[in-house]
């Protein structure tokens, strides 16, 4: 196997279903950006001036500020190694196990990546048993390491994107593909859909 260095950083992008919806309207998504060590200094620093009170893509547009999220997105552009994204209407429109098949299908394209850390960010705030869903990514993680489907060497981790600043690149990208996917608005895309492949699970 190629020596391990990248790293991923994961972020989820979803509409729940409804029973009065129509099933397309349900959508799950989980975007992971590749970075080598090497791109880390360069994609934070200039998410640092971008951004530096923090960076949520669906926040800035609500704000009007959209040009944020154009200037994110052309920096990503040019310093993250490449993005992934897994999606799904789940036939039984639920979350959870949407959530779980879109996980197992990047963490296997993740593997073929060599990367060596995956951060996820927490879906976790506050609670009495405040790892309850993160866990439920564990044992996915853990089925697939035993089965041989990724490799030993990978790991997972959950972290806040409060406290890891590359977070914001999945929220930016798979805020992006969402926006050409359900209201067939190209423009962000664009500026990133030729780094990243997408998977439908």
């Amino acid at each position: 196997m190629a020596h391990l260095s990248a790293y991923a950083f994961v972020d989820e992008t979803f509409r729940d279903w409804h029973p009065s919806q129509p099933r397309e309207l349900g959508y799950y998504q989980l975007t992971g950006a590749v970075l080598n060590q090497a791109a880390f200094a360069a994609c934070r620093n200039g998410i640092a001036k971008i951004a530096p009170g923090g960076f949520h893509a669906t926040e800035l547009v609500h704000q009007g500020r959209e040009s944020v999220v154009e200037t994110m997105l052309e920096h990503i552009a040019g310093t993250v190694d490449c993005t992934l994204i897994t999606l799904t209407t789940d036939s039984q429109r639920k979350l959870e196990p949407s959530r779980q098949r879109c996980l197992e299908e990047l963490l296997v394209q993740l593997h073929a990546k060599t990367v060596t850390l995956v951060i996820a960010d927490s879906r976790e705030a506050i609670g009495p048993d405040p790892e309850v869903h993160n866990r439920r990514d564990v044992r996915t993680f853990n089925k697939l390491q035993r089965a041989g489907a990724i490799h030993a060497q990978m790991r997972l981790r959950h972290q806040h994107d409060s406290h890891e600043s590359l977070l914001c690149v999945p929220d930016a990208v798979g805020w992006a593909f969402r926006q050409n996917v359900l209201r067939g608005n190209a423009r962000y895309w664009d500026v990133v859909k030729a780094q990243s492949t997408v998977f439908q699970v």
